[in-house]
């Protein structure tokens, strides 16, 4: 996390029919504030089966990715498995994982649009 401005915003997915959709996703979490560079988060309680993770660094508390008048995000943002996409969104299928056992672990680094 570059800086301790705005919230980080994180949502799991279960289906591809809501990827991408934060008022469909099973589980969110907001961190606001974030002071260290890496956080560690988990969601409780959540069953077996497959997910997909999205998130963004919301700099400036606005409860959504701020993109410029191309569409491209200006904010940092992450997705499970780390795709290396560009010029599109992730697909589905590109970042959903298993999570199978209690230690199951996603790595996710932000990146900036320019930085890809």
């Amino acid at each position: 996390i570059d800086n301790s401005q705005g919230c980080l915003r994180l949502a799991l997915y279960a289906n591809e029919a809501d990827f991408m959709m934060v008022e469909q996703a099973i589980r969110t979490k907001v961190v606001c504030s974030p002071d260290k560079r890496v956080l560690l988060l988990d969601f409780p309680d959540l069953p077996f089966g497959e997910y997909a993770l999205a998130a963004h660094h919301d700099e400036n508390d606005n409860d959504e990715l701020d993109t410029n008048l191309f569409g491209i995000p200006t904010e940092p943002f992450a997705f499970s498995k780390n795709p290396k996409v560009k010029w599109r969104s992730p697909r589905f299928r590109e970042v959903v994982f298993t999570f199978s056992s209690s230690d199951t672990l996603q790595t996710l680094i932000l990146q900036r649009w320019k930085n890809q």
